[in-house]
């Protein structure tokens, strides 16, 4: 009778094969990684500047300024004293939406800025659109009462969430 030769030599080769495309995959990933995470992290930041020009033309220069209410990524100061932006969000239908909303130096709302993108189009995304925005200019205090879009009523209320913390924010920043 013959007797069986061992499969433990041909099927460990496979295994080997594997393990060796999916190392040097990893390399080349890891290498494309950071080769392109420098060129992001700078068109990151040509977009979040140009996005706090839009709201504050006058300003120059910012100074990132620490914030800890819920909702609030980020908090702005203009460096010649002509406002604030802070960038908040809030769950909206269909994912998170981004708002960033703008202080003129009394206090009051002097632009807002929704990325509302990720929401139903013609629907949801109606929060994004300027005459939306509008109705939020020369508020300073709780937006509550400004009203909802019709047929967007979970995304306006995620704007109106956001920018009640965006208040929230700006006054925690300016009192300390």
């Amino acid at each position: 009778m013959p007797e069986k030769k061992s499969s433990a030599p041909l099927s460990f080769k496979p295994v080997v094969v594997l393990l060796t495309i999916c190392v040097v995959i990893a390399a080349l990933l890891a290498g494309v990684n950071a080769v392109t995470a420098p060129i992001l992290e700078v068109r990151k930041a040509d977009e979040l500047a140009a996005s706090l020009r839009t709201l504050l033309p006058d300003a120059t220069t910012y100074t990132e300024l620490e914030c800890d209410i819920e909702r609030v990524t980020a908090v702005y100061r203009d460096d010649n004293g002509t406002g604030y932006a802070v960038i908040t969000t809030a769950n909206g239908y269909h994912g998170e939406i981004t708002v960033t909303t703008a202080f003129g130096p009394d206090g009051r709302i002097i632009g807002v800025s929704v990325d509302a993108s990720h929401e139903t189009v013609g629907v949801g995304t109606r929060t994004g659109e300027p005459e939306f925005a509008a109705n939020f200019v020369g508020l300073s205090g709780s937006v509550d009462d400004v009203a909802v879009l019709t047929g967007a009523t979970v995304s306006s209320k995620a704007v109106l969430r956001a920018v009640n913390s965006a208040i929230a924010a700006y006054e925690q920043v300016r009192e300390g």
